[in-house]
C-alpha cells in the first residue's frame, strides 16, 4: 500500500472512531488531524471538509456489509440482499447507541443522503450485472429514493425520540414500500421479507451484533 493510501485510510478509521465516540458534530477536523497524527493542513489534502470523511465512510461500510452479507450467507438474489442488508444493519443500530446517533448525523445532511442513494444504486447494478439479472436503471433510482427517503422520515423520527422501536416491524415497512414502488407483487414482497428475517436471525447466531460494519 502507498504511502498516501496509508494515510488516507489511518485518517478515516480515526475519524469513524472520533464520529462515533465524541459525535460527529463534536469532532472537529484539529481533532482528527491529531489523533491521526498528522499535520492539520495535510487533512485537507485528502478531503477537503469533515462532511467528506463521512461520504466516504458512508460508501465505504455500505460496500463493506454487503461484501460480508454475500459472502458469509450463500444469498444470490439481488433483492434479497438487500433485504437482508437492512435487516442486519438495523439490528446493527439497535445495539449501538453511538452508531445510531452517526446515523441520525448522516440522514439530517442533505449531500450524504444523496451520496447513500447513489451507492444503494452503484451496489445494486453490481450485484444485478454479477448475477447476469436484468433490471432498468429507473427502478434502481426509484427504489433507492424511496428507502432513503421512507428512513429519513419514518426512522429518523423515532431514534431521535428513542422511543421503543420494534426494528423488524420497522425493516419490513421499508422492504414493503420500496419493492412496491417498482411494482414488486405483494406475494413476492411477503417473501422476501419473511426469508430474510430468518436469515438475519441465523446471522446474528453466528456473527453477533458486532460483526464486519466496524
Amino acid at each position: 500500500m502507498k504511502k498516501s493510501d496509508m494515510v488516507r485510510e489511518k485518517i478515516f478509521n480515526t475519524s469513524y472512531k472520533l464520529f462515533i465516540e465524541e459525535g460527529y458534530e463534536n469532532t472537529t477536523t484539529r481533532q482528527i488531524a491529531e489523533a491521526s497524527n498528522i499535520k492539520h493542513g495535510l487533512l485537507y489534502y485528502y478531503f477537503k471538509k469533515k462532511e467528506d470523511i463521512l461520504v466516504e465512510i458512508v460508501k465505504i461500510k455500505m460496500y463493506r456489509l454487503t461484501k460480508f452479507v454475500m459472502e458469509n450467507t450463500g444469498e444470490r438474489d439481488p433483492y434479497n440482499v438487500s433485504a437482508l442488508f437492512g435487516r442486519i444493519f438495523f439490528e446493527y443500530i439497535k445495539n449501538n447507541d453511538n452508531f445510531k446517533k452517526l446515523y441520525i448525523a448522516v440522514l439530517n445532511n442533505y449531500r450524504i443522503k444523496s451520496t447513500t442513494v447513489d451507492t444503494i444504486i452503484e451496489i445494486s447494478k453490481s450485484m444485478f450485472n454479477l448475477f447476469n439479472i436484468d433490471y432498468k436503471e429507473e427502478n434502481l433510482r426509484v427504489a433507492s429514493l424511496v428507502a432513503v427517503g421512507v428512513q429519513s422520515t419514518l426512522v429518523v423520527s423515532n431514534l431521535k425520540e428513542n422511543s421503543e422501536i420494534n426494528y423488524d416491524e420497522l425493516v419490513s415497512i421499508i422492504i414493503k414500500v420500496t419493492f412496491g414502488s417498482i411494482n414488486i407483487s405483494d406475494e413476492k414482497i411477503k417473501i422476501i421479507s419473511e426469508e430474510t428475517l430468518i436469515k438475519k436471525e441465523k446471522f446474528i447466531k453466528k456473527f453477533g451484533v458486532q460483526y464486519s460494519i466496524n
